[in-house]
């Protein structure tokens, strides 16, 4: 093994210890000079062949690339100068809205403002109270809206709403004024149009069914039509994490097509000449991962499951396997320079130590030569006390049953 390779294996979480430190940065300092550092720093990176270098190398560039992303992606301020004042804007719905009997909340591209002196545009979330008509994703509206800089409630062991809304690309709320003004300027086909009249067509055929809220949420990630109860007992039961698609989803249905894949391969001895059965079921599992993220609209967790698997798939094709634990803390690396924003999200952190504590506890099984059923009970236990520190950080709760 060489030298680069034995450095690379820590370069994931030398980058993410840069990143999560430079989030920790009180001002926006100038880009330009990290700008520069991310084109210099590589070379060092390969010239220097000294290990602690190499390794403050990459932690630099994990801060330089962290303040990068946000110069150049990050949701921009709200102008003072239309911060709650009533201005007329044209865009397209951006997601499926959320209704309930007094208001449609939603996500709203704003692409045309009349009469606002400034170039600002963005995503903005908008409730539109007692709307006239069926709201869809995809449809183009000509608003008068009234927006405000998001923000939240900053409670100790509260939900950040500013920092979701942030995460999410979205710079301000508002609301819809003077509803009979709005213009219909015309509809597309989105993505989210697509799974708006999936969604719609699911709860028409299980119309008589109280799980179809469910359903709903586990194939489109809708969860809006989940009943108040049923909240409450995955709430109690720490179950509340799988109307969340992600990894754990996204896995499963890899792996099913994988399995059915390759088992259909095999059925031809000639297929098998020109290709493996096992690459063809890598790319097949890959395939049906990407159409269920695009099924739950790609959201910022399936995104990252996605990221993982892909690593994951390549370095079976590739024929250059290495330890669980260098394929996952190359996944960190993608991950990170994908969205290095992911840090703010519980998932990223969760996702992440739950794999290396599996395969932690499978590594020392193997040493121990276990059996498969003491394996699988030390790994659910090893996975809820490993995670108890960071859910109850994250979420100031932890089910007793989940330590049962």
């Amino acid at each position: 093994m060489s030298g680069i390779h034995k450095n690379f294996i820590h370069i994931g979480l030398v980058f993410l210890l840069g990143v999560f430190s430079a989030s920790y940065l009180p001002v926006l300092p100038n880009p330009m000079w990290f700008g520069l550092l991310i084109i210099v720093l590589p070379g060092i990176w390969y010239i220097r062949s000294n290990r602690w270098v190499q390794l403050i190398t990459v932690f630099t560039s994990g801060g330089a690339w962290l303040i990068m992303y946000v110069f150049l992606f990050a949701p921009a301020d709200l102008p003072t100068e239309i911060d709650s004042q009533t201005i007329s804007v044209s865009g397209e719905i951006a997601s499926i809205p959320n209704n309930n009997t007094q208001r449609s909340r939603f996500d709203f591209i704003i692409d045309e403002a009349d009469d606002v002196d400034t170039a600002w545009r963005g995503k903005v979330r908008l409730s539109w109270y007692y709307p006239d008509v069926q709201l869809y994703a995809g449809q183009r509206w000509n608003l008068k809206i009234k927006l405000k800089p998001a923000h939240g409630f900053a409670n100790l062991g509260g939900f950040d709403y500013e920092r979701s809304l942030y995460r999410q690309g979205i710079s301000a709320t508002g609301y819809v004024r003077e509803s009979k003004s709005a213009k219909l300027l015309g509809e597309t086909t989105t993505l989210h149009r697509m799974r708006q009249l999936l969604s719609d067509r699911i709860r028409q055929i299980m119309s008589e069914s109280q799980h179809s809220g469910l359903l709903v949420a586990l194939t489109t990630g809708d969860k809006q039509y989940i009943e108040p109860q049923q909240w409450q007992v995955m709430l109690r039961t720490g179950t509340i994490h799988l109307m969340a698609i992600s990894g754990l989803h996204i896995g499963l249905v890899y792996g099913l097509f994988f399995l059915l894949g390759k088992e259909l391969w095999r059925l031809s001895a000639r297929l098998c000449l020109f290709r493996s059965a096992q690459d063809v079921a890598v790319v097949v599992g890959i395939i049906a991962a990407v159409i269920y993220a695009a099924m739950a609209g790609f959201s910022i967790p399936t995104q990252r499951a996605l990221i993982m698997l892909v690593v994951v798939a390549m370095s079976l094709l590739s024929r250059r396997l290495t330890s669980s634990l260098d394929i996952l803390q190359t996944a960190l690396l993608v991950v990170l320079l994908v969205d290095p924003l992911a840090i703010l999200s519980a998932g990223f952190w969760l996702s992440f130590a739950a794999v290396a504590v599996i395969l932690l506890s499978l590594d020392q099984s193997a040493v121990d030569q276990v059996s498969a059923w003491r394996r699988l009970v030390r790994i659910q236990w090893v996975i809820a006390l490993g995670l108890l520190p960071l859910t109850s950080l994250f979420f100031t709760r932890c089910p007793l049953l989940r330590l049962s």
